[in-house]
């Protein structure tokens, strides 16, 4: 549960229990959404609340076996600064703040959880490609990103968000703080924070690996290129919610 890497096989990414580990997550979180389709904003507001704790301390639990694990040697290992982190940060905006600081941290949930959160249980490149199936970073972040995938399902089922440009603003905002703050940290120490210093783990997601050969020739461009993404990942389902709309519309 807690062994140090390499101890046992690590699982890696689309072997069997793999596969079926990621189809009980998908399975789990929309039997979730169907259990909770009558959820009210208010009682959505305490599960936030409830979430934003649970994940932190998760997270420090996480950080502690890094330390044992790692040691003090890379500030990689006790500061949670990549995109999918932005989550734990934004469950204590939209659940504990109100006006702008709440419509920022909903952004994020609404905008960013789904992509990110079914990405990563397709390919969780940073802990089954290292650890075994049963070991606690590899639950943790199979949990965790679930979690994510139901916190953006709920906001775009729900409409507990609404998806315009003015909201697009604020998540862009948002990611460009945390980003800029990682560039910073990638310069002048030695971590790899939002993943925008190397592309660590790509290779083991064949649709990524021409990113590896972009950051070899030109690292900047690999960066600003990650960070554009990071942008964009709201689009895609902002038009989602704008074609179910304009299908209503016609329907009417």
């Amino acid at each position: 549960m807690f062994s140090k890497a390499g101890t046992y096989p690590a699982c890696g990414i689309f072997s069997t229990a793999h596969i079926i580990f990621m189809i009980i997550c998908f399975v789990l979180v929309i039997l979730t959404c169907i259990l909770t389709r009558k959820l009210k904003k208010e009682t959505f507001n305490k599960i936030t609340k409830i979430a934003a704790i649970v994940f932190t301390v998760l997270e420090i639990i996480k950080i502690i076996f890094n330390w044992c694990q790692y040691g003090f040697g890379s500030i990689n290992n006790y500061i949670p600064l990549h995109y999918c982190s932005l989550f734990i940060y934004s469950l204590w905006m939209a659940g504990f703040f109100k006006g702008f600081i709440k419509r920022i941290g909903e952004s994020f949930l609404a905008g960013g959880c789904i992509l990110a959160g079914a990405f990563f249980l397709i390919s969780p490149s940073s802990s089954l490609t290292i650890y075994p199936v049963f070991h606690f970073l590899s639950i943790h972040s199979m949990f965790y990103h679930s979690v994510m995938l139901y916190f953006g399902l709920i906001y775009f089922i729900k409409g507990f968000f609404e998806y315009s440009i003015k909201n697009y603003l604020y998540y862009v905002i948002y990611c460009s703080i945390f980003c800029i703050i990682a560039l910073i940290l990638n310069l002048t120490t030695d971590a790899n924070f939002m993943f925008m210093d190397n592309p660590w783990g790509f290779d083991n997601i064949p649709i990524l690996k021409f990113l590896i050969d972009i950051h070899r020739v030109a690292p900047l461009v690999y960066a600003l290129i990650i960070f554009i993404v990071y942008l964009l990942l709201y689009l895609p389902t902002y038009g989602l919610q704008r074609l179910i709309i304009r299908g209503g519309k016609k329907n009417d």
